[in-house]
This record gives C-alpha cells, structure tokens and sequence, in this order.
C-alpha cells in the first residue's frame, strides 16, 4: 500500500512532562503535517511531537524564552581539544600497563585502538541523535539536549512501542551517569592516597594509607564546595598542566634503559584474563558524557565532529597515549607492573616523587569537575522531594559533603575487602 506524503491531520498527542536540572520539557498537542520522505516509516504515520521548555511553571511568561540558550564564553578549537583531553586522561591511563599484562604486548595495541573506535563511534550516535531530535522537533523547540535528554526524546519520537518508555529511559541513563562518575570518584581516592604514601614512607612518614586517605579527603571536600564551576577554571587549568607533565616524565623514564622485547614478555595472554583488560582499557576512555556539552559551548559547533574535528583529533591523540602508556609499562616491568604504573617508578628518585605529587595534585583538582555531573543530577531531586530549604546554600554543601564523604567510604569498603581476600606469603 503506497502512503502518501501530502498534508493531514494527525491524531493529538497526550502531554507529559519530565523534569531535568530544574526544566520541564513538555510535549504538546500539535496536528503538523508529516512527510513519509523525511521522517521514514515510524513518523509516515505517528504524530510529530512539539518540545517547548520552560522554567517552573511560568510557561506563559513574558521575555525571552528560556530555551534559547546563549554560551556567554563559546569555546575555540583548541580550548575545546584541551576540555576533551582532560576529561579522558585521568587515573585509568596508568592503569593500562596492568590492562596490558593481562592481553600481551601484541593483542593489547589493537585490541586499544578497537575499543577506541567503539567509544568514538558511539559518541558520534549520540552527536547524531541530539541533531535528529532538533531536526525532527525543530531548533526551536529544543536546544542543546543533554545526554538523558537525548536519550528521552529518541524513545518519546520513536516507535509508538516504545514511547512509553522515554521517562524510564531518561532515568535510567542519569542513574548509569551518577554510578559511573561516583566510581571514578572513589578511584580518584585509590589513586592518591597510594601514590602519597609511597612518597611519603620514603621520608619516614609511615602512615596507614587509610590516614593518608583520610587527609586527602580534607582538600577534596573543600573543592566540592565550590558550586560554580567558573571558579574552578584556574585550578583546571593547573591540573591540564601537571597531568600533561607527569605524563611526559613518565613517558621518559619508561623509555629509559627499556629491556629486550623478547625478554619474558607474553606477546599473547591467556584468555582467561582478556575480560581484565576490556574492562581497564573501557574504564580509561571516560568522556563521552563530555561530548554534548563541549560541542554545545563551542564558537563554531561543526568543528567538534567533522573528519578532522575536535572529537576525532582529540580521541586519535588519547589512543595513541593509551597505547604508548600501556605498551611501554608492560614492556619495562612485565608481570610486575602495578595497578598504577607511577608506583613502579623508583622510590627514591626525586623525579619520580615530583611525577607522583604533579599527576596526585591533577587527580585531585579533577575531582570536583567529576563529581559535579552527578550533584547536577541528583540535587533537583532532592529539592523536589525535601525542599524547599530554609538555607539552600548551606543544604546543598550538606548534600555534596555527605556525597563527597560517601566516594570515600566507597574506598575503604574496598580496601577492606581487598585485604580480607589477599593471600598470605608464607
């Protein structure tokens, strides 16, 4: 049966509206024509729906609206390629000489550069849907979707099935959001404390490393506190700095004085231990819930996913990072090399202890860039369930201590774990 394409009225649409960061997003009534050619065999039939996003409930106000969003301070090409490298380079990208161990130094290398372009595959889905919704929706009616957002308004103009879902499916992603971001959280906390007792036993300062957690924990509430992320820009910036030169000290000494390829190195590893290595490598490439905003926030937004945009470059440059990271730390300290390949470095060597404390204080400036995706998704549910606040201000620091203090507990639950399990030498 042919189906036309010319005008006619489609049957009203039900509203519902969803509540995200304090907005709601409302679907109206509309009877807009549909063309089979342009919205494929779903819309040749389903009602096109209109998006319109309002603060509160003043949907009928005066002034500009509020969904035509204007980027005070639109980021350049390379502003944006440092924001992406910074949100993919982090404590995984250590870890990838024991990711290594685990694949062998010839199915490890390729096995990286697969996953990568996975991961950047995946991000450009995720580019391409958030364009189709403005397509489909009009930019009118929506603008700058976010990652749930995305992912609602795919399943409320989807098939008719699955519509129903759209709510559950943004609830669902903000959750596997606010998981993934706690537990890089929690291993930021690994990370530190370990790499400052190493430091600081050397200097005769022998502390549990749960002590040394718990001082760390004193400079990682504090920047929690900060609720605006402008002024976290300097100190993002000076964690940019420390992790590209821990990275390229590190680099150096792992190219120093490397042993032969051939020197009880496993080329292949078992396979048993290959779901070790996915797991590592998957947890290193951590910046796809980057992508919308840094795109969003761009001067000249195509420049982000084009062929030679700021996404591909960007991801090519962290790969060959990866692969040079875990490549080298696997070739220098074979089966030995740690979880984190900074606490092979020599102890006593003063550069070593200055790549410790550079890429610890990156770690650690980091933090609340990381923590502050899962506070922006959960404290409109708090004020929504418990609000409102006498003291808004002070509530909110309440809730991001108790977070904050939450991701470290998390670690030593862990730690204590680990230690009940460990096996005794004899």
């Amino acid at each position: 049966m042919e189906l036309r394409s010319s005008q006619r009225s489609m049957p009203p649409v039900k509203s519902s509206t969803a509540t995200n960061h304090g907005y709601e997003t409302t679907f109206e009534e509309t009877t807009k024509p549909v063309s089979n050619d342009e919205y494929g065999e779903f819309q040749s039939k389903d009602p096109i729906m209109v998006v319109s996003t309002h603060k509160g409930n003043n949907a009928s106000g005066g002034g500009a609206s509020p969904q035509s969003v204007k980027v005070d301070h639109p980021t350049s090409y390379i502003g944006t390629l440092m924001h992406l490298f910074k949100g993919n380079v982090g404590a995984g990208m250590f870890a990838l000489g024991d990711a290594y161990k685990n694949a062998g130094l010839i199915l490890a290398p390729p096995l990286t550069i697969i996953l990568g372009v996975i991961c950047v595959h995946a991000q450009h889905i995720l580019l391409r849907c958030s364009e189709e919704m403005s397509r489909r929706l009009g930019n009118d009616a929506v603008q700058n979707p976010g990652f749930a957002g995305t992912v609602e308004l795919c399943f409320a103009t989807g098939p008719l099935k699955l519509r129903k879902y759209s709510t559950t499916m943004r609830k669902l992603v903000n959750l596997f959001l606010c998981t993934t971001q706690l537990g890089f959280c929690c291993v930021y906390f690994v990370f530190i404390s370990s790499n400052v007792k190493q430091v600081m036993d050397v200097h005769g300062l022998e502390w549990d490393v749960h002590v040394h957690m718990a001082v760390v924990l004193i400079p990682i509430l504090l920047t929690t506190w900060v609720r605006n992320l402008e002024y976290m820009i300097p100190i993002s910036s000076v964690a940019n700095f420390l992790m590209v030169g821990g990275y390229a000290c590190t680099i150096y000494l792992l190219s120093y004085d490397l042993p032969s390829i051939t020197r009880e190195r496993k080329y292949i590893a078992s396979w048993n231990t290959l779901p070790l290595f996915f797991s590592t490598v998957i947890y290193s490439f951590e910046g796809i819930s980057l992508v919308l905003p840094l795109k969003n926030e761009m001067k000249k937004p195509r420049n982000f996913d084009k062929p030679l945009g700021v996404l591909n470059v960007g991801m090519v440059l962290v790969s060959v990072m990866f692969v040079s990271t875990g490549f080298l730390a696997y070739l220098k300290y074979g089966d030995l090399v740690e979880g984190s390949v900074t606490l092979n470095l020599d102890k006593k060597q003063i550069l070593s202890q200055c790549i410790k404390i550079a890429i610890c204080l990156g770690i650690l400036f980091s933090y609340a860039l990381q923590f502050y995706v899962p506070v922006e998704i959960m404290w409109p549910l708090i004020i929504n369930k418990f609000g409102p606040f006498r003291s808004p201000a002070v509530a909110e620091i309440a809730f991001r201590s108790a977070l904050c203090i939450f991701t470290c507990r998390g670690f030593v639950e862990a730690g204590l774990l680990h230690l009940r399990f460990k096996p005794t030498s004899r």
